[in-house]
């Protein structure tokens, strides 16, 4: 099953419609959290796109929070609080969302990470979060942080060779997906022996755009069923 981002980046709401006739089955949408706005930075198309996703019917909703330095619990209660607010379906609850924390930034630490994590399993009743890394940047702020013992779902960042990702005769994720090594799939850090999602791309064209995307080996059901509830 194929996954793209929608951001503010992107420069409107996602077009969910279109993204579905694509064949994608998830977007993943930023809630907030940005390097330059700071940890309140709420991303100004998520409740739009959040929407139209919603209104779509079958792509399966996907938000995720781009952890900065500083205050980690209040950044897991405004992730916590705009899913719930943007949730048309289970209004006031996180039911139906696939929900993730990006760790990438230069400044993280293994603090921070831990305290997003543990504040958003108290306060969700262990509503599923999964982690997007790779070694690099986990390594940087998390190299002893057990991040399994948080959560068995992990998201890898491992794009493709630059040659694929550039080449503007195939622009397409499928395209793209074609660089993928298998043992991609394999991990060794934070516990994780194995990733649950591979993102592979920066580059893909959707919808008019160019977004990262990303795959999950399985169907629209097997993705509700691990991710969501």
């Amino acid at each position: 099953m194929y996954i793209c981002d929608w951001t503010h980046w992107q420069g409107n709401p996602a077009p969910a419609v279109r993204i579905a006739d694509e064949g994608f089955g998830a977007v993943k949408m930023k809630a907030g959290g940005a390097t330059k706005e700071g940890w309140s930075f709420i991303d100004p198309v998520f409740a739009s796109s959040a929407r139209a996703v919603q209104e779509e019917g079958s792509l399966v909703p996907f938000a995720f929070w781009y952890l900065v330095p500083g205050r980690p619990v209040a950044q897991a209660g405004l992730f916590c609080d705009l899913i719930r607010e943007a949730n048309k379906l289970y209004p006031g609850h996180l039911n139906g969302w696939a929900l993730e924390l990006d760790v990438e930034q230069v400044g993280l630490t293994a603090a921070d990470v831990a305290n997003f994590l543990e504040s958003w399993l108290a306060l969700t009743n262990e509503y599923p979060i999964i982690v997007y890394s790779n070694k690099t940047l986990w390594d940087k702020c998390c190299r002893d942080l057990v991040g399994s013992s948080f959560t068995h779902h992990l998201e890898e960042a491992h794009w493709v060779s630059e040659s694929v990702r550039y080449d503007g005769s195939k622009p397409y994720a499928s395209q793209h997906f074609h660089g993928v090594d298998p043992k991609w799939w394999d991990v060794d850090y934070g516990g994780w022996h194995e990733a649950s999602i591979l993102q592979f791309t920066n580059r893909a064209v959707v919808a008019g755009k160019m977004v990262p995307c990303s795959y999950f080996n399985g169907s629209r059901q097997d993705f509700r069923s691990l991710f969501t509830r």
